[in-house]
């Protein structure tokens, strides 16, 4: 679960990657993924549909603000049997504030093209690092 998660690099994507080692390594190849989402806008902005053929890392959320009037992102990711020798899956939901009036829920899914378990996930930001909240 994430609450109100910032980077330190304006307009950061937040990403994932997945280790079948403890945390070791982490799965980072140029087709070791492949992710979708869609966010609707609260102000009736249309909705975004953002997707990748295949990825070095799991693209949970676009650009999140890092000023101190933006509260970040929050939200979910599920893992879906990473215990298992299979490809997991998993699917995400977030809310997250593009400006200081406006904001999107964003609910997506996707894939890891490995048949190994899962048994550690990195949270990063697409740029920087993540931003210390008080």
């Amino acid at each position: 679960m994430f609450l109100n998660v910032k980077p330190s690099n304006d307009g950061a994507t937040y990403r994932m990657r997945t280790s079948s080692d403890g945390g070791a390594t982490f799965d980072e190849g140029a087709s070791d993924y492949r992710w979708g989402f869609r966010a609707v806008g609260f102000d009736a902005t249309a909705p975004e549909v953002t997707e990748s053929g295949l990825d070095s890392a799991i693209r949970l959320v676009p650009g999140i603000g890092s000023l101190a009037t933006e509260p970040g992102v929050s939200g979910v990711v599920e893992l879906m049997n990473p215990g298992a020798s299979d490809y997991t899956q998993f699917m995400t939901r977030f809310n997250y504030r593009a400006s200081a009036t406006w904001g999107f829920a964003q609910f997506g899914g996707g894939t890891r093209f490995e048949e190994a378990d899962v048994d550690a996930v990195r949270f990063f930001p697409g740029g920087g690092h993540h931003q210390r909240q008080n």
